[in-house]
């Protein structure tokens, strides 16, 4: 009953906007059988389309349900997991508000419903039986569980891998029966998970690969830090600390290394989640830190005595989501008959034929509506293969019936490494390109300049493809015989931090001048710095405009300049031409010096 008064999606109908781009293309992707690794990389797997923070979304009837379903068996297992948790320390009329208001908090299902599974398994009040209901078979639960995350958000399931594996090696009684349930229910649900969705054995290795890019290179690339709301990082230790002291309390009678790693797991959760809500500390994004860590002090075990001070300690917590997110609707977020009465209405959606293809219709036309594609642009895709940029545009892929080839990354901004950035470049120099790139002109994210985001994929599309079509923000695109010929070093410079470098001419009349830049990644102390949490933010300024940069992929080479008719036209051009160039970091600028390399790039004209 909880789990009913506790789901969190109020709708079945995505938006229409550009946040939804890449929602659709996992639909796309599990109704296609796209291949994950060398052709798709995101931070979701192929079984990402189970688990968003959007929750069942609409687009294909067969993979909505599977996710439907999916979602309320994660929801009721939250949900009765937490009133397991919270009844081992408070009263059953306590317990049922504190289930209740825990699991419509929990901004990850799955990722929560792992973490209160490994407190529940790790951790007992005194005179607990060690192997009682479902603590019992909490192995093989988090084992299937941790196989379908490590299908679906990557980074989420190797975190709960990691606290899992600390849970067994901590819990009283775990025995080897329970540690091969444990790799059986892992081993069976990714097996199962992966070649369902139509993956084959050639695809793992570049999905951990290109996988643990995407990981590695978020924090650097994507950090952003919000100076006015300090507040939030002394909230974060408030929690930290008090957490740390429930914990101390429910170990106290433990053994040596039960405390150890009772607290390595509180530890470690407590830093998962704040990775997690920190990185990016602005977009409402601290609130997942609130209600991810919300579930496992509920799931800390507490004696008569110190009941008081948890429920003050979860109190503060819950009302910290509210804090962080900003205007928070407690009174929708915690009304429990308005999501009751959504899920009946979605699950009798769900169960009519009818209502679900009305229901598609609608969003198709306001798909179409929305992004208002001119007869000509959509003439000129015709039924050609075709990718987006610098989106994959999988809302309108789907509402328009394009025959989409996608690029590797989903979003140009995700090619964090140049591993990432060249995975894409290579697509577009094999025989797999697409014929067609639909390009619409938008602002970046995070004031970022396009054509820096991947850069490699960037001067291969320039080289690569010539423009058929141009109307308002849209372009297409032609796949033609590369234009482009070897590059060649023009001139190497060394400079600080924040000084200016002119930008040299080619010494050949018709080239692209590109700056390979090195030196501008995090290191030392800095390095350390943004594995536990992010670096500080590196900025690019090109006509006096400052940039955010991805310093990983600098050194692939930014193009700078472009001959005149040689580059898209106005308002498509990808090479600033400016005269100079300005690399600087926040938070001051640090030693050495950085080396730039500046190369040309022979180039026809378009044929």
């Amino acid at each position: 009953m909880i789990g009913v008064l506790a789901w969190p999606y109020l709708s079945l109908v995505p938006g229409t906007d550009a946040d939804y781009n890449w929602l659709a293309s996992l639909s796309l992707a599990v109704k296609h059988g796209l291949p994950f690794g060398h052709d798709l990389v995101w931070t979701y797997g192929p079984l990402g389309f189970l688990d968003t923070v959007f929750g069942p979304q609409l687009y294909f009837g067969d993979v909505t349900l599977l996710t439907f379903a999916y979602q309320l068996l994660v929801t009721m297992l939250l949900a009765g997991t937490l009133f397991v948790a919270a009844r081992r320390s408070f009263p059953l009329l306590a317990a049922v508000p504190i289930a209740f208001v825990a699991a419509t908090l929990a901004p990850d299902r799955s990722f929560s419903l792992g973490i209160a599974w490994c407190f529940l398994l790790a951790i007992r009040r005194r005179g607990e039986p060690v192997r009682v209901g479902p603590v019992a078979v909490a192995p093989i639960v988090l084992g299937v569980l941790v196989g379908i995350m490590l299908l679906g958000k990557l980074n989420q399931g190797v975190e709960l891998l990691v606290l899992a594996l600390i849970a067994l090696a901590t819990a009283p009684g775990i025995r080897r029966r329970d540690a091969g349930g444990f790799l059986g229910g892992l081993l069976v649900a990714a097996a199962i998970g992966w070649f369902a969705t139509g993956q084959s054995f050639g695809d793992i290795w570049p999905y951990i690969r290109y996988g643990e890019q995407q990981i590695s290179g978020y924090s650097d690339a994507m950090g952003v830090y919000d100076p006015t709301d300090a507040w939030k990082y002394w909230a974060a230790v408030f929690v930290l600390l008090a957490g740390g002291g429930l914990v101390a309390v429910a170990v106290r009678d433990a053994s040596t290394r039960q405390r150890a790693g009772m607290f390595a797991l509180w530890l470690l959760t407590a830093w998962f989640c704040f990775k997690g809500g920190y990185v990016r500390d602005v977009y409402a994004t601290p609130e997942l830190f609130f209600g991810d860590v919300l579930v496992a002090l509920v799931a800390i075990p507490v004696s008569r005595p110190s009941r008081a001070f948890s429920l003050t300690v979860l109190a503060a917590t819950a009302l910290l989501v509210g804090a962080a997110f900003g205007p928070y609707r407690f009174d929708i977020n915690l009304n429990p008959w308005l999501h009751a009465k959504t899920l009946v209405q979605q699950a009798h959606t769900l169960a009519s034929s009818n209502r679900r293809g009305a229901t598609k219709q609608a969003l198709k036309a306001a798909i179409v509506a929305n992004y208002a594609l001119p007869p000509e642009i959509r003439a000129a895709v015709g039924d050609e293969t075709v990718a987006g940029w610098p989106s994959s545009l999988g809302s309108l892929v789907y509402a328009d019936n394009l025959n989409w080839r996608p690029l590797p990354l989903l979003e140009a901004y995700a090619a964090y490494t140049p591993s990432l950035d060249r995975l894409g470049a290579s697509m577009l120099a094999s025989s797999r390109a697409p014929a067609r790139i639909l390009r619409r002109n938008i602002p970046t994210v995070d004031i970022h300049y396009g054509a820096f985001d991947s850069p490699a994929q960037t001067v291969a599309m320039l080289c690569r493809y010539r423009p058929i079509a141009q109307s308002g923000i849209w372009q297409v695109l032609a796949r033609q015989p590369n234009r482009c010929g070897a590059e060649q070093t023009i001139r190497t410079v060394k400079a600080r931090w924040g000084v200016p470098v002119t930008i040299p001419r080619p010494t050949t009349p018709n080239a692209l001048v590109l700056a390979k830049v090195t030196g501008a990644s995090p290191a030392g102390l800095e390095r350390i710095g943004s594995v536990l949490l992010r670096a500080h933010t590196r900025f690019v300024t090109l006509n006096g405009q400052q940039f955010h940069l991805t310093a990983r992929t600098a050194p692939d080479g930014l193009l700078l300049s472009a001959p005149a008719g040689f580059d898209y036209p106005v308002p498509f051009q990808l090479a600033a031409n400016s005269p100079t160039i300005t690399i600087s970091r926040a938070a001051g600028e640090p030693g050495g010096r950085l080396r730039y390399e500046f190369v040309q790039v022979p180039i026809q004209r378009f044929g």
